[in-house]
């Protein structure tokens, strides 16, 4: 499968979401040649981030286009990348979860910067990308999301292109426990150099409402549901201050899984009738979502209308001749496939047409979810 090359149109949103299966990217045309990233990962091939190919392909300078940037959160598989992307649009407004604005997490930053020897890990990325900021970007602040906040407003004369993005999380009560945290994972003076450690759960990761015209995305990063109501999903469906319109597409929260998901989510967050996308994780031993989490995902949505960008791991496309497998299985021999593939799901409309309708386009390992269960 392929992508045609052709740009959106002036008044048409597009939502882009890539997924190799270790990684993820959301590129959002808020219309007229205005784009939104979230987070970033490397294309498998060309080892540069996905909107940067992508909008080239597509004709596109991204240096002009690319308006906003944010990181919904440090973990490596949505952050690699990212400072590239920072670099190359230099008047782009850089966004980011209040947890990065404290100073007990700059402190940390700077202390693993010195300490860990993987110079790709996401503290790495996020460190660059810091550094950009202070010494090229001087008269740019940095813009900290937390929870129920505008972030920003176009003044559109056009009342269908008229956009607001607003973040949903981190709660106040994230942001507080985070502090804690850090505080207990700030390294020792003259310890062994190790990676940066992910704070669980990711409470204090950026949930985006974007609204353009009479429409909603909701994007879900990888917020977490732990059954506390002063955070995570809990604390974004019971606020009284968020916007009330509901979503018609869902970048479903952390790959799919459990501890992400809230039934209330499907319901008063999401228009009756939408769209769902989910991105894969694989890395080592761990992978989402698992064909249980299909199942039950398939059951909230209740329509055909949800996409994952990449095969999970425990699809098996490759088939053997059954002597070849006698062998393998006689030899001992465990075999783990490496998921390396390209995935990238593609949402177009028209936002002056009513009613609206997504069109949908996938490629590489894309597929509907209902391909698989």
């Amino acid at each position: 499968m392929g992508l045609s090359n052709s740009p959106p149109q002036d008044n048409e949103i597009e939502v882009s979401v890539f997924g190799p299966g270790f990684g993820e990217c959301i590129l959002i045309h808020l219309g007229n040649k205005e784009w939104l990233v979230v987070d970033s990962c490397l294309d498998p091939e060309h080892k540069e981030p996905y909107p940067l190919i992508y909008l080239n392909k597509l004709g596109i300078d991204p240096k002009y286009s690319i308006k906003y940037i944010l990181a919904t959160h440090w973990h490596d598989d949505h952050i690699r990348g990212l400072s590239r992307i920072v670099e190359v649009c230099k008047d782009a407004e850089f966004i980011c979860s209040s947890a990065f604005g404290k100073k007990e997490f700059t402190t940390l930053v700077d202390a693993y910067s010195k300490h860990t020897m993987l110079q790709d890990s996401g503290i790495e990325e996020f460190n660059r990308i810091l550094t950009y900021n202070l010494l090229r970007r001087p008269k740019k602040s940095i813009k900290l999301a937390s929870g129920d906040r505008p972030l920003y407003t176009s003044n559109n004369s056009c009342p269908d292109l008229r956009y607001s993005i607003y973040s949903l999380s981190p709660s106040d009560h994230a942001m507080l426990n985070a502090v804690l945290d850090i505080a207990r994972l700030l390294p020792e003076a003259k310890t062994t150099k190790i990676r940066f450690p992910n704070i669980q759960p990711n409470n204090t990761c950026v949930v985006l409402l974007i609204i353009i015209g009479e429409l909603a995305l909701l994007l879900g990063a990888d917020l977490e549901e732990m059954g506390d109501p002063n955070m995570g999903w809990m604390n974004i469906i019971a606020s009284q201050t968020r916007p009330a319109i509901k979503a018609i597409l869902y970048k479903i929260s952390h790959h799919g899984s459990p501890n992400a998901d809230h039934q209330d989510i499907w319901t008063s967050l999401l228009d009756g009738y939408f769209h769902a996308v989910l991105t894969p994780f694989t890395h080592g031993n761990v992978y989402l979502p698992r064909e249980t989490d299909l199942r039950r995902i398939k059951a909230n949505t209740g329509t055909n209308e949800t996409y994952i960008t990449s095969l999970p791991r425990w699809i098996r496309p490759i088939t053997r001749n059954s002597t070849v497998e006698r062998t393998i299985r006689e030899s001992g021999i465990k075999l783990m496939r490496y998921n390396n593939s390209h995935g990238h799901v593609r949402f177009r409309l028209n936002a002056k047409a009513r009613p609206y309708t997504w069109h949908v386009d996938l490629d590489g390992q894309a597929t509907n979810i209902e391909n698989l269960i």
